[in-house]
């Protein structure tokens, strides 16, 4: 071969090569959650401190009992959604456990997905006072036994 050819050959191998190292489209982290409510709790947490889509596949069946409050400005029994999450259920349930104060289940403030999962328990703040017509505020909506899904 000539050097022409061969230079030629190599510029397009090294054209080929830099093409093979473009990175591939982000895909959403998805995280495996144990059967446990604080593993759940730690998940949400990891999960909302990128604004990066996240999954969590829930324990097929499980049943989340949430015992104490982890998001305390909202009174919330899972760390605020603050970016894209998909909560992928497998047919578990999060709920408050028996017992335990009452508060809501969680704040959504990004981009929140529901998938055959059951939440159940929760509580939002009970209307207080009343307004100037003489009737009773409202309270907040809460978490009445719902499932989620498409």
């Amino acid at each position: 071969m000539t050097g022409t050819k061969l230079r030629r050959r190599a510029t397009v191998v090294t054209a080929l090569g830099a093409l093979a190292l473009v990175a591939p489209p982000a895909q959403a982290a998805e995280t495996a959650v144990p059967c446990d409510a604080a593993a759940l709790v730690q998940a949400v947490a990891a999960a909302s401190t990128t604004p990066d889509a996240d999954t969590l596949s829930l324990a097929p069946g499980c049943d989340y009992a949430l015992t104490a409050v982890a998001d305390t400005a909202w009174a919330a029994g899972l760390p605020s959604v603050r970016g894209k999450l998909t909560v992928q259920g497998n047919h578990a349930t999060i709920r408050r456990a028996t017992g335990a104060p009452q508060f809501r289940l969680i704040a959504n403030w990004g981009d929140l997905t529901l998938i055959d999962v059951t939440l159940t328990g929760g509580h939002a703040p009970d209307g207080v006072g009343a307004g100037s017509d003489g009737r009773g505020n409202p309270g907040e909506s809460g978490a009445p036994s719902r499932t989620g899904g498409r």
